[in-house]
């Protein structure tokens, strides 16, 4: 037979018990307020789920899209990734031209195509913020056609440090097109279909300074 423990032990041990089984109640149960206030926000919890559940069939959708609607998605996409790198090769071959037409060293007339790939690192700090709350069609419609003027800009000047300034600019207003693209396609693509759609957009950027 086990011995008896003292009174104060007892009382101790009864009251452990007892807090102990309370708190499997409460784990168990949840607290009476809480109860009180979970069922006050299950119809609100069941509108969410719906409307969840609504977007998901809602052919609005772009994952529900049809297949040849994503794939000019994906293409538009895949040309402006194609276009924003082409600009870092495609100034290379003026080089000499450069030298000769504003006078300046061989270290000098690299800087146009520098300051243009740095931008295109740049860019993506500001417009992949605005994608996300903008939504991507405003971020491309805003920026590439700014990029093509400032290219244009570029390519019609006579001063050098104009050139330098312009081309940075095409690079910063190109370098959303990097930015975004992968979104484009996780908005329009379940995680299974992605694999072809982002191998065509990643090789984009690729290609562009060979055609360059």
């Amino acid at each position: 037979m086990a011995p008896l423990a003292p009174m104060g032990q007892t009382s101790d041990i009864e009251s452990a018990n007892t807090t102990e089984k309370a708190a499997m109640e409460t784990a168990i149960d949840g607290p009476t307020n809480g109860s009180a206030r979970d069922e006050s926000s299950s119809p609100d919890q069941a509108q969410q789920l719906d409307a969840a559940w609504v977007w998901e069939e809602d052919p609005a959708n772009p994952v529900n899209w049809s297949s040849r609607k994503k794939l000019l998605q994906v293409l538009a996409a895949s040309t402006a990734a194609f276009t924003a790198s082409v600009g870092t090769s495609l100034i290379s071959p003026g080089r000499v031209q450069i030298q000769e037409e504003f006078n300046v060293t061989s270290v000098q007339a690299i800087l146009p195509l520098s300051l243009y790939v740095f931008a295109l690192g740049l860019g993506p700090v500001l417009s992949g913020p605005l994608s996300e709350t903008l939504g991507r069609l405003p971020v491309y419609l805003g920026s590439m056609p700014i990029g093509a003027c400032f290219a244009l800009g570029a390519g019609l000047t006579h001063n050098f440090h104009a050139l330098c300034f312009l081309r940075f600019m095409a690079g910063f207003a190109f370098s959303p097109s990097l930015a975004i693209g992968a979104g484009t396609i996780n908005d329009v693509y379940k995680p299974s279909q992605r694999a072809m759609p982002s191998t065509i957009f990643i090789l984009m950027p690729f290609l562009g300074p060979g055609f360059g």
